[in-house]
């Protein structure tokens, strides 16, 4: 956690002299920002961009993402940590289960399942909890949102996830205090 404060600062300092690629600051929302703070990580430019591409087509392989997550702990980066404090600090729009423009919020939690990593799957369910927990929805984007999570919480693939799936879809969970504790 201080590693990545620490990296958002050196970025503030260093990466703010280097241009913003045009294919990056016109295409959509959020790709700006996910670039700032991806170059704060003093990452090789190409791999920023390889991740960036990866994150906004959706369409990355598990393989492909787990040799990415290696190329940045060589570089003394962990990718894992870092997404999950631009999404718990919510750097991005938030962004829809199904296709959006740019890079989104939900996009980065559509991309952490392929790490395969128990405590990354752990941390997306625990996350789609509190996001539950006294969810009111107020709109279509609302909904929307916890539409996508629960795609993300399912694409985890795990035992837990899937109780906690089948927990929400019960009338009990909605018309009790389960919603807030759970």
């Amino acid at each position: 956690m201080v590693a990545v404060v620490i990296l958002s600062l050196s970025f503030t300092l260093s990466c703010g002299e280097e241009p913003i690629p045009s294919a990056v600051s016109d295409v959509g929302p959020g790709l700006r920002e996910a670039w700032e703070e991806m170059c704060a990580l003093d990452l090789d430019r190409a791999l920023v961009r390889e991740m960036m591409d990866g994150i906004d087509q959706g369409n990355q392989r598990t393989g492909d993402v787990q040799e990415l997550i290696k190329s940045c702990k060589k570089d003394g980066v962990d990718i894992i940590a870092f997404l999950q404090q631009m999404v718990q600090n919510q750097v991005l729009p938030k962004g829809s289960p199904h296709w959006d423009v740019g890079i989104s919020e939900m996009d980065l939690l559509r991309w952490l399942p392929k790490a395969s990593d128990p405590c990354v799957d752990e941390w997306i369910l625990n996350f789609a909890r509190s996001k539950f927990a006294g969810s009111t929805v107020k709109s279509w984007d609302d909904s929307s949102y916890l539409t996508g999570l629960l795609r993300v919480v399912g694409a985890t693939k795990r035992d837990n996830a899937l109780e906690f799936l089948l927990l929400i879809q019960s009338e009990a969970f909605w018309n009790t205090d389960s919603a807030t504790t759970h």
